[in-house]
């Protein structure tokens, strides 16, 4: 984790955050390291995609300047839809689990 840009507490509150709209049932990320938005390439995070009475989590890389913007207010939305198959036709890695 990159504790240059957020500490110990911002993560926490974000990932609280995540998990509450998570829980009412949204699609959400929860972001294993921040970085400056300004100066970043990247992001790593863990999408949480809630599905009957499951969640199905991915690990993804959100690149700036891919024609998506970065929502810093809410970063627990940035997530990509939720896709099971690659462009190329290759199962995504996914993990699953019961709520």
């Amino acid at each position: 984790m990159d504790f240059g840009f957020w500490g110990k507490a911002e993560y926490e509150a974000h990932w609280l955050t995540a998990s509450r709209a998570l829980a009412d049932g949204l699609d959400v990320s929860f972001i294993q390291s921040m970085q400056a938005p300004e100066s970043a390439n990247f992001f790593r995070i863990w999408a949480a995609y809630p599905r009957a009475n499951e969640v199905v989590f991915q690990e993804q890389i959100l690149f700036l300047g891919d024609g998506r913007s970065f929502n810093i207010q809410e970063p627990h939305l940035n997530a990509h839809p939720y896709h099971s198959l690659s462009e190329d036709g290759d199962e995504i890695s996914e993990w699953r689990t019961t709520i």
